[in-house]
């Protein structure tokens, strides 16, 4: 059943209370006289002291603090938050200003009660929606990442902020390479996260990386709004009343004591999701090819690099394994499953289109595969299968590149080129200026590595490296 307002204002009372280790009435009354507080009937003053009666019923879900006792009411909360985190329990302060919400909607729902009395009438309780897909069979390795991802997702470790320095993000940032399966990861932490979320987890493609299909703000917002249960006649009719209406919607979800996980999928600027990211104690998953900035510079990141060959091997084994449990070329035929995890790169969506081909052909040795990505100069058309994932995507490694590409200046792509032809994973900052022909290319590496789509995916399935993405070292040399 869901919970009423004077519910939830007792409920976090109450808990401040005890963490604060149970002080006495008689500690909590004489706040008022450290605030010139006097008790009802003694003066004209609009704000009273609380006799010890009074605030044993607020601690004990008997009544709810009136008008008149505002200011003795904030003292009492503020002094037992202090003893709280005085005590060293691991109790945290209500974010400023959430108080005062529960006390007016408390207050609110005792008046619609006719009688002084809290409401009694809830309403029914409606099933959170949850939008999230499925993420794709096989999930492998990770766990490192995986773990650190939830650990930031829990809405419950840092749902207040301890002080105006220190705010808890509500923001995780996924970035990689196209094809390194960010989605999928993103996915795999959301399910497992959901449960945390009362409101329900929603998930929407921003699609920021194909020309003239990115998804608008308001459009999103919208669809958010309608999941919620918002009515199509009662949305507002401009992109821009559609993304304050969901802004306030989360603000009523969160007075409410209900969090909201939110995935943004495929998100190329910052300005794609600016008026969709929440607050605390909502949580956000974003995914993104670029590292972004902006309003996600505070975001937590975690860079997905490609796989290690056992976990790119696994992915491979438990694809075909859970499709056909009869499949046991994987474990029959391991140096051939290694090499073709290594000519994949680690890539998860190259591993991916190799199991789907190797499923279509049940007697097919992985022998056979591997001598047809030999070629590093067919191997892009090579990995290739004729269907797109679940989320309507192209099963296509060069398709996943050549997106990436596209968003590149011709500045920027004449500088990825170039570097493809200097030897070795390494290139000096010094060697670079002479390969571009440029008095300083620092900032062209800076470019490139915050697009590590661009400049990952075609290495890694060229030169079969574990570690392909370009990332430009501080002092003498960048990574390509």
């Amino acid at each position: 059943m869901a919970t009423t307002a004077s519910e939830r204002l007792w409920k976090q009372l109450r808990h401040a209370y005890d963490e604060a280790d149970t002080p006495t009435l008689s500690q909590l009354t004489a706040l008022a006289n450290q605030l010139g507080l006097r008790k009802r009937g003694t003066g004209r003053s609009g704000q009273y002291a609380a006799g010890a009666s009074t605030i044993h019923d607020w601690l004990n879900a008997k009544s709810v603090p009136a008008p008149a006792y505002t200011t003795h009411f904030r003292a009492v909360v503020q002094f037992l938050e202090a003893r709280a985190r005085h005590r060293g329990s691991e109790y945290r302060p209500v974010p400023p200003g959430l108080w005062d919400d529960l006390l007016l909607r408390a207050r609110a729902e005792r008046d619609a009660a006719r009688g002084g009395r809290p409401a009694t009438r809830r309403e029914p309780e409606i099933p959170a929606p949850v939008t999230l897909t499925a993420p794709p069979i096989g999930f492998t390795g990770r766990e490192a990442d995986l773990r650190e991802t939830l650990g930031w997702l829990d809405p419950h470790l840092d749902l207040a902020q301890v002080n105006n320095e220190r705010r808890a993000p509500a923001v995780s940032m996924v970035t990689g390479m196209g094809g390194v399966g960010k989605t999928g990861f993103a996915l795999h932490a959301a399910h497992r996260a959901k449960k945390w979320f009362p409101a329900g987890a929603l998930f929407a493609d921003l699609r920021g990386y194909v020309p003239g299909q990115q998804a608008e703000a308001g459009a999103v917002a919208g669809r958010f709004l309608r999941a919620l249960g918002v009515k199509e006649k009662d949305l507002p009719p401009t992109d821009d009343g559609k993304c304050d209406a969901w802004q306030m919607a989360l603000q009523g979800l969160a007075l409410d004591g209900r969090p909201l996980l939110v995935v943004l999928d495929n998100v190329r600027t910052s300005g794609q999701v600016s008026h969709l990211l929440p607050s605390p104690p909502h949580r956000a998953i974003v995914t993104t090819r670029h590292r972004l900035s902006g309003p996600l510079a505070s975001a937590r990141r975690v860079d997905l690099g490609p796989l290690p060959m056992d976990d790119a091997v696994g992915l491979l084994e438990r694809v075909l394994h859970e499709e056909d449990p009869d499949n046991t070329r994987v474990v029959d035929q391991s140096d051939d499953a290694r090499r073709l995890a290594e000519l994949c790169g680690g890539l998860p969506l190259a591993l991916r289109i190799c199991a789907s081909l190797l499923r279509d052909e049940s007697a097919r040795p992985l022998a056979s595969l591997v001598a047809e990505l030999g070629d590093a100069r067919t191997r892009l058309d090579a990995l290739h299968y004729d269907d797109t994932d679940e989320h309507g995507r192209p099963m296509a490694v060069r398709a996943t590149f050549e997106l990436s590409y596209q968003h590149l200046t011709e500045q920027h792509r004449k500088a990825f080129r170039l570097l493809s032809a200097a030897p070795g994973p390494d290139i000096s900052t010094e060697s670079a200026n002479a390969l571009l022909g440029a008095a300083s290319s620092r900032r062209l590496l800076a470019d490139l590595a915050r697009a590590p789509a661009a400049t990952g995916c075609g290495r890694a399935l060229v030169h079969a490296r574990p570690d392909p993405a370009l990332r430009p070292r501080e002092r003498t040399s960048a990574r390509r």
